[in-house]
């Protein structure tokens, strides 16, 4: 049921194309990248709160300490390792 008031959402804006793309396909290969990126991030987060809950013992009550924890330090590899490619990139250059 409509109420005619407004949620202070706008509406969906379409993509702009960059040039020398193929308008409304300029995305769609790096979302695509982008999921799989975030599902490997969520894989290596669950894979390190496992791990940090296995050294408790698995001691209930720390899933969330583990899990924002884990999420730091596979934050941290990712950032580390972005640092050493620049470097590598860098030195060819």
């Amino acid at each position: 049921m409509a109420t005619g008031k407004r949620t202070g959402r706008s509406a969906s804006k379409p993509p702009i194309d960059k040039p020398g793309e193929a308008p409304g396909h300029q995305n769609d290969s790096q979302a695509a990248i982008d999921r799989q990126a975030a599902k490997e991030r969520e894989a290596a987060i669950a894979e390190a709160a496992y791990f940090r809950s296995e050294r408790r013992g698995f001691a209930p009550g720390h899933e969330l300490e583990d899990w924002l924890a884990a999420e730091a330090e596979v934050n941290q590899r990712r950032k580390d390792r972005g640092r050493k490619s620049r470097r590598r990139k860098d030195s060819v250059s």
